[in-house]
């Protein structure tokens, strides 16, 4: 069963790669929440040209920033002095983080 899952992962991987340029693959790819560092790794290592490989980790950084924003929010609104605001978007900015760091239960 592991070896057809990694089997799997490495043919979604080289598809992703080699189909990114598609306008409906990467307009879907950027409105996404992006990959889990696992999958972009294996992207990344499947991915033939270093333009694209480029352009998936400027939006993967992007994706990253905006995420640690939300973090740098939800920790503010943590302290004793912001405790009037109500929570918005941010409230499960940590989820998405552990999700973006060990990928999320039940995507595969």
């Amino acid at each position: 069963m592991c070896m057809h899952e990694k089997e799997a992962e490495e043919r979604y991987a080289s598809a992703f790669a080699r189909h990114f340029t598609e306008p409906d693959l990467n307009s879907r790819y950027r409105d996404s929440f992006g990959l889990c560092l696992q999958h972009l790794a294996i992207v990344i290592r499947k991915c033939r040209d270093k333009r694209i490989t480029k352009e998936i980790l400027e939006v993967e950084s992007a994706k990253v920033a905006h995420l640690v924003g939300e973090l740098e929010e939800f920790m503010r609104k943590q302290d004793y002095r912001s405790s009037d605001e109500q929570p918005g978007k941010e409230q499960d900015a940590w989820i998405r983080a552990i999700e973006k760091i060990v990928g999320k239960e039940g995507v595969f």
